[in-house]
């Protein structure tokens, strides 16, 4: 089983990539693909949080783990999908940090093919040290100062208000329940949801 997740930029809106990555590779499988999708280096530590519709924190898995705080390495995704839109966080501990959200929003049957892989890309990633592609310094936003970020992030950290832009019209959503395939998606229950906006 394939999961593909979308994954934004927090503050650039217009960047976007599709990776895809099988459901038994760990998350930091994915980190490492979402670094080679926007060519940023792996110097830092960085963060997955689960995350709710209005993308609250709740559970972490970090390059850096401890008490509460579960590895990213060895943690396979599968083990922590519990809905077939499931929503992330993912923060890189830089200073100034970078913020995404990422959400999956399809699954499918394994290709033979080498995952994970980035299977769509738009727009042209900021710099990640120094001048943005938007010509100015990337400013250090509050809510993603490193110095709060221990404090933040032991209590859940902050909700991030707007979310992510909404898909275009042909991003199809394959939801196994309606795909008419047997495919074991290994989760716990199916509640009633709103489906992701096109």
């Amino acid at each position: 089983m394939v999961y593909r997740f979308r994954v934004t930029f927090e503050e650039y809106d217009d960047v976007i990539r599709d990776i895809e990555v099988k459901a038994l590779q760990s998350f930091e499988d994915l980190h490492l693909a979402i670094l080679a999708s926007i060519g940023f280096d792996t110097k830092h530590d960085a963060s997955f949080y689960h995350a709710n519709e209005q993308w609250k924190r709740g559970q972490e898995f970090s390059t850096r783990p401890g008490t509460g705080v579960k590895a990213m390495k060895g943690t396979r995704l599968t083990d922590s999908i519990n809905d077939p839109h499931q929503r992330f966080g993912y923060m890189i501990h830089s200073n100034p940090a970078w913020e995404f959200y990422v959400e999956l929003f399809k699954i499918s049957k394994d290709e033979d093919k080498v995952y994970p892989s980035c299977v769509k890309s738009t727009g042209v990633a900021p710099k990640q040290y120094g001048t943005s592609v938007l010509g100015q310094e990337k400013q250090d936003l509050d809510f993603l100062n490193e110095s709060a970020y221990s404090a933040e992030e032991e209590e859940g950290g902050p909700d991030l208000e707007d979310g992510p832009p909404k898909m275009s019209d042909d991003d199809s959503v394959l939801d196994p329940m309606e795909s008419g395939e047997d495919v074991d998606t290994n989760f716990d229950s199916f509640e009633d949801r709103d489906p992701i906006n096109d």
